[in-house]
């Protein structure tokens, strides 16, 4: 290393250790430029940009830094906490177990690594790495907290309680909230409202004390209660993101009127651009398209973050069919598509490049986008009709749909039920309470129907947890090895499987004569299926595929032209005590259908 570099090393670490981070990234760019190849420089690099905010390029001059030195924990951990950010998991447990394998003594580590997990779904490994935390460091709170969490997760009441009375702080804000969670699902109502108050008083602009017991209100059919929780809230925090949402879509689903009215009431001073965006965001969602634009035009002339609502006004004329003005507006402002920063309105500009029949410029956006997210499943989506445009065999091997859509017959306890039919008789009573809702969900694809809010499995009647075993047992005899290991290594399917796959979320559906679900898919997915508990007469009778589950039509405004050439491929007549499974990227929808007879299913995501 010569004087010169030397000389500009030294001047960056004192620039960072005085707190003069742009200064010292002038001279780290200064090293890169020149390839010093040293290890503890390009670190520095990395800590520094990460101070700066540029996360992204930050994880890649630690990468650099691993390339030059792989033994080092520190760096493995903070890279592993980098991809956990973006929702790479796997990447990121690749990472933390780097960094336990090298270093197995720092609590931190585990915990990283048990965090992880948990964001995964993987609740039993999860509580292996916390209870690791807890034998290096007893006092740490946090890691109790979030066994405990994970204990919940798995229905497991009693078991989050004890540990939840380890907990040595009981007069944090995250314990309180965590334990009027837990109150709520042992149904200790009174006992979860004075835990819920001592937490306001503590700290009454707390956004997720008020999240954690509306929702846990929710849970036990108390609608007016959850949506008095969220006001109170907002009266506290009314630029509150997380909460403005909540109350605006239980508000919408509740048929309360005037559901989006709190983000017309944000003080002037307090409106940012997402939450304008947010707010634009609900009316599309709710179908209130003239409403939409009416509003953005206001916002435009109003304030001064007109050119932040881009995405917004793609939005409504992409839901418009306006694909062709997408494209122009992204093209008129310029957008660097090339940036990960970018990818909500790239994933817009390459849907309207596939609606207007340019699938082969599509394919390169989305090429793009998967290598940021991977596991995307509507990327994967998108994906799938680009080929079918382009490359009928690499559509093929990728939506085989006769060796990946199983119908399956639910495989339930005999000695517990009578039949089948009995089962579903009972589960439909219990449904029937469970569905409190008047209005079909925002930014979901059912029309004329409703949805159970939340996580259908955490319900304590006997008889969901029945069915929670059932449906996992069922979909285990069919999501074996033998099927994974016919699939290419880089199919989907096989990239994101996992042995110990669980539920990632499941709720019901109910719907009403006429009523359907436009086609989607299930981005955070990895298996997706439907279980059907009553099918209208008129649906067993019909043959015009009415009720029927449909797939291969993407979910996109197309033209007849686009419509033909990406239109149905096959038609699923759904049965009682049959389940459906597919992968989550596959485009699915229903048909609408006649009768007085509501069609309810089950639905659910595995990963």
């Amino acid at each position: 290393m010569n004087n010169n570099i030397k000389n500009i090393a030294n001047q960056a670490i004192q620039a960072m250790r005085q707190g003069q981070i742009p200064q010292a990234l002038q001279l780290f760019s200064q090293l890169q430029t020149l390839n010093v190849e040293h290890f503890e420089l390009i670190k520095a690099h990395g800590i520094a940009l990460l101070q700066h905010g540029d996360e992204t390029t930050a994880k890649s001059r630690l990468l650099d830094a691993l390339a030059l030195n792989d033994n080092a924990d520190a760096v493995h951990n903070i890279v592993g906490d980098l991809y956990k950010k973006e929702g790479q998991l796997q990447l990121a447990k690749h990472h933390f177990e780097k960094a336990i394998t090298l270093n197995d003594k720092v609590f931190q580590y585990h915990f990283n690594m048990g965090l992880c997990l948990k964001q995964d779904n993987n609740w039993r490994d999860a509580i292996d790495a916390l209870q690791r935390v807890l034998a290096l460091k007893m006092d740490f709170d946090k890691a109790r907290m979030a066994l405990a969490d994970c204990y919940l997760q798995l229905n497991d009441v009693e078991k989050s309680l004890s540990i939840l009375s380890k907990v040595l702080n009981k007069n944090d804000i995250y314990y309180l909230n965590r334990y009027c969670d837990v109150l709520l699902r042992n149904s200790q109502l009174d006992n979860a409202l004075d835990t819920f108050n001592q937490a306001v008083k503590l700290q009454p602009n707390a956004e997720f004390i008020y999240e954690t017991y509306a929702l846990g209100l929710l849970h036990h059919g108390l609608n007016k209660q959850a949506l008095a929780v969220f006001k109170q809230g907002l009266s506290v925090i009314p630029n509150s993101a997380k909460l403005l949402g909540l109350y605006a879509s239980l508000a919408f689903e509740s048929g309360a009127e005037q559901p989006f009215l709190p983000y017309v009431n944000i003080p002037k001073s307090q409106l940012t651009a997402s939450l304008a965006a947010e707010h634009l965001n609900k009316l599309v969602n709710s179908g209130h398209l003239h409403a939409a634009e009416q509003q953005l035009q206001h916002y435009k002339k109003t304030t001064s973050f007109a050119s932040q609502l881009l995405y917004s006004e793609c939005q409504i004329h992409k839901n418009q069919g306006g694909f062709s003005d997408v494209l122009k507006c992204v093209n008129d402002a310029r957008v660097d598509l090339n940036n990960p920063q970018s990818l909500a309105i790239k994933e817009l500009y390459s849907d309207s490049l596939l609606a207007t029949d340019k699938p082969a410029d599509a394919l390169k956006h989305i090429e793009q986008l998967l290598s940021w997210q991977p596991n995307n499943q509507y990327y994967w989506a998108l994906k799938s009709s680009c080929l079918r445009l382009t490359d009928s065999s690499a559509y093929q091997r990728l939506c085989d749909y006769d060796k990946l859509v199983f119908r399956r017959e639910l495989e339930i306890d005999k000695a517990k039920y009578a039949n089948l039919d009995s089962f579903n008789q009972e589960l439909m009573a219990v449904l029937e309470d469970i569905h409190q809702m008047k209005n079909q969900p925002l930014a979901q694809s059912v029309y004329q129907g409703i949805q159970t809010p939340g996580f259908l499995f955490q319900h304590d009647q006997p008889i969901i947890a029945d069915l929670r075993r059932y449906l996992k047992n069922t979909a285990k005899s069919v999501l074996n090895t033998t099927l994974i290991d016919s699939l290419a290594p880089s199919h989907p399917v096989r990239q994101f499987y996992r042995q110990d796959f669980d539920f990632a979320t499941a709720w019901s559906i109910w719907i009403e004569q006429g009523g359907f679900h436009r086609s989607h898919v299930h981005p955070k997915g990895w298996y997706s299926s439907a279980y059907y508990v009553a099918v209208p007469e008129s649906v067993n009778d019909a043959d015009d595929h009415q009720g029927c589950f449909a797939v291969g039509k993407p979910g996109l405004q197309l033209n007849s032209d686009m419509q033909q050439k990406l239109d149905f491929e096959r038609y699923l007549q759904p049965e009682v005590g049959i389940l459906t499974l597919f992968p989550s990227y596959v485009w699915h929808s229903t048909i609408p259908f006649t009768g007085s007879e509501p069609r309810v299913s089950v639905a659910f995501d595995l990963k």
